[in-house]
């Protein structure tokens, strides 16, 4: 919806704050008082200045992210990627406002500065600017959450300010929801982490949605960073879609697929909330929690993205982003990640994996086969809680072009599938993989409890059993490969005893 241009009338919160390093990873809550019949707020923010000038503090602050991410002896050189060695002489500081009601809901967040002087954020029923959720102004007390992610040498100086004023005129509502699909079960695939317009994505909801059409996708979620504001915008495709938000932490990212409501915060009155504590609450209203990127680079690289905050109970992670964009070229170790999700089911633990492309910009797209991976659904329907049941019974894979279908068998003829668990009898298990399409020839892998019992070379499309002669309980999951570069993986058939 647009911001039209309004005329402040009354002055509800005026701040000018310096910032310095040590502000980092910190939260500051300015409350103010709205009074009943105001009709709209109007929120402007700034900062100076908006990188660090520091270019000694900067080579050292990148030195460790990369050190950190790639592993011991790991240094900045000719092969580190442009867009990670272009921080060495140009870090930003990261600042962005949350406005939260008298109920305690994040109405909307800014990012990327907008609401500057010149540029106002207006917020009234029926007018919402990018990244704010449409809604009524309340009277009591509301306030603006600073979060400061980043503050970079030598200082920084923020000065907000929020009036009461006059909205305008008013934007028509977004049309109905599309007609819901007919049902049908099958294998979808689709994009599981992507941002639009509403967070740092590049595009609008409706071409996001274009483009996943043109890579012939079947279903989205959105997942813009700490928001919901382009769900109703999504709800009015004609596309399947599943709705959700990326909470983006100071020590962590995690997508939140099913979320529908008004995001459960992740800080409150400047104070960090247990990350345990908004897991269990996004959970219990049917969501399914993530682990994203845990292995990306971190700070001052990507701020926020790495995963630090190991309180986490690893009960609460339902999905864990396995492979994330390229394999190996881009800012995530995914190796690590892989074997990280093999610990977490040593463990006892079951999070399904997926393969996301984190989908900001043109950069982020390919087509099947290709670099960059999506995650394959078995499903009753192209229904969101469909396509949630699959993902939390873990009848999914990841891929990159293949698509095939994978079961195990025992000798007395006992099949379980993918997503399945259950008893099958002593004895030697086979897994029966049938593709539909492999574009060349590849090695196929079957792995029990993370370690590979069988491969077999094939040449390209067709059957394929691999056996397992001292077959007994436990897990089991395909991968295939391609030299060292993966083209699929298969979540996990548990044989219980």
């Amino acid at each position: 919806m647009s911001s039209p241009g309004t005329t402040p009338t009354t002055a509800l919160l005026e701040i000018e704050k310096r910032l310095i390093q040590q502000d980092s990873k910190s939260i500051f809550s300015f409350p103010f008082e709205v009074e009943e019949g105001t009709r709209a707020l109007q929120i402007c923010m700034e900062w100076s200045p908006r990188f660090s000038s520091d270019i000694e503090s900067n080579r050292a602050d990148v030195e460790a992210a990369v050190l950190e991410w790639g592993g011991a002896g790991t240094k900045i050189d000719d092969e580190t990627p442009e867009d990670i060695r272009l921080f060495l002489t140009k870090i930003p500081n990261l600042l962005n406002v949350i406005l939260v009601d008298p109920s305690g809901a994040w109405r909307g967040r800014t990012d990327r500065g907008r609401g500057g002087p010149n540029q106002p954020l207006i917020i009234a029923p029926g007018i919402a600017p990018l990244g704010f959720v449409d809604g009524p102004i309340t009277p009591g007390q509301w306030s603006l959450d600073l979060e400061l992610h980043a503050v970079v040498p030598p200082d920084c100086t923020v000065t907000l300010s929020v009036h009461a004023c006059d909205p305008g005129e008013r934007d028509e509502p977004f049309a109905e929801p599309s007609p819901t699909p007919e049902k049908r079960a099958g294998w979808y695939r689709g994009e599981l982490h992507s941002h639009s317009v509403h967070s740092d994505g590049a595009y609008t909801v409706e071409k996001l949605v274009n483009r996943a059409k043109a890579q012939e996708m079947d279903f989205l979620a959105l997942t813009d960073h700490n928001t919901l504001a382009g769900l109703p915008e999504l709800a009015a495709t004609d596309f399947p879609t599943i709705p959700g938000v990326e909470l983006t932490t100071f020590h962590g990212h995690h997508i939140v697929l099913g979320a529908r409501d008004l995001v459960v915060p992740w800080h409150r009155e400047g104070e960090r909330l247990d990350v345990n504590e908004v897991a269990e609450r996004l959970r219990a209203n049917g969501a399914l929690f993530a682990l994203s990127h845990p292995f990306a680079i971190g700070d001052p690289v990507c701020t926020g993205c790495r995963w630090t905050a190991r309180e986490l109970d690893p009960e609460h992670i339902d999905l864990i982003e396995v492979w994330h964009r390229r394999w190996d070229k881009d800012r995530t170790n995914n190796a690590d990640a892989r074997l990280f999700w093999d610990e977490l089911w040593r463990q006892g633990h079951r999070p399904t994996a997926i393969g996301v492309r984190d989908w900001h910009n043109k950069g982020h797209e390919a087509p099947l086969p290709g670099p960059l991976p999506m995650t394959v659904i078995h499903a009753e329907s192209l229904d969101a809680p469909d396509l949630l049941d699959g993902l939390r019974a873990g009848a999914a894979y990841m891929t990159s072009g293949p698509f095939f279908t994978f079961a195990l068998e025992d000798s007395a003829g006992t099949t379980l599938k993918l997503g399945e668990n259950g008893p099958l009898a002593s004895g030697p298990v086979t897994a029966r993989i049938a593709f539909e399409s492999l574009d060349g020839p590849a090695r196929v892998d079957l792995l029990h409890c993370g370690e590979r019992v069988a491969t077999r070379e094939i040449s390209g499309p067709g059957d394929v059993s691999l056996t397992h002669e001292a077959g007994n309980e436990g897990w089991y999951r395909v991968e295939i490969w391609r030299d060292d570069q993966p083209l699929a993986f298969t979540n996990h058939i548990e044989w219980l005893a």
